[in-house]
């Protein structure tokens, strides 16, 4: 299984790499240091990679213009976009770009995996008959999966939530205010699907978040 990742920080092309092995070990990962390197490959890559997860802050050019470059090729297969510094993609962003799922860098190994074998399971994303992807894939309709993340600071949260922590707890934790607590705290619940407390935790436990 042919597998692309592309990234501008060599530390994490290897660490990347060096995953992907210990997930599968018939992976077959090429690296590219810049989107430009794998756009002059697709053409005469045979086969072309079943797979591609690039970071998403690069330059010349960000993960968002290679996924377009890559779609005005031909190239149809599943993309992944990663990043390792505080940001998102909302789920319009992500079903406007076509790519079938943004994964922070902070994700455990377990995310990772779930995320690169469902994106290897839909295949061609022009198919028909894949399931849909509420948080990716430029798919229409009602979502039968839904890849769940977190960002660093909900996650921080979600452990102080774990040992009890009140609102007031974690605002005096983390420096910030009630309000803003309260904020996260809608975010999480809207992502794991809960509406209270100890759904929330059970949750997250559940998916290996915390």
């Amino acid at each position: 299984m042919q597998i692309a990742i592309v990234d501008d920080h060599p530390l994490f092309l290897d660490g990347l790499t060096a995953l992907l092995t210990r997930i599968d070990q018939s992976f077959e990962i090429t690296a590219f240091a810049c989107g430009a390197d794998l756009l002059a490959s697709i053409d005469t890559a045979d086969p072309a990679p079943a797979l591609v997860i690039s970071d998403l802050s690069m330059k010349p050019i960000n993960g968002l213009a290679l996924l377009s470059a890559l779609r005005a090729k031909g190239f149809e297969q599943p993309f992944i976009l990663v990043s390792g510094v505080d940001e998102t993609l909302s789920e319009a962003e992500l079903q406007a770009s076509g790519a079938f799922a943004f994964v922070p860098k902070s994700a455990d190994l377990p995310t990772l995996r779930e995320v690169i074998f469902a994106a290897l399971d839909t295949g061609s994303t022009s198919g028909s008959g894949g399931k849909t992807f509420k948080s990716g894939g430029g798919r229409n309709g009602s979502s039968d999966y839904q890849v769940t993340t977190l960002t660093p600071r909900q996650l921080e949260i979600m452990r102080i939530i774990v040992d009890g922590g009140t609102n007031r707890d974690i605002a005096g934790q983390l420096k910030i205010s009630e309000n803003t607590v309260k904020t996260h705290l809608r975010q999480i619940f809207q992502v794991l699907g809960v509406n209270k407390r100890t759904s929330c935790i059970s949750k997250a436990r559940s998916l290996g978040l915390i």
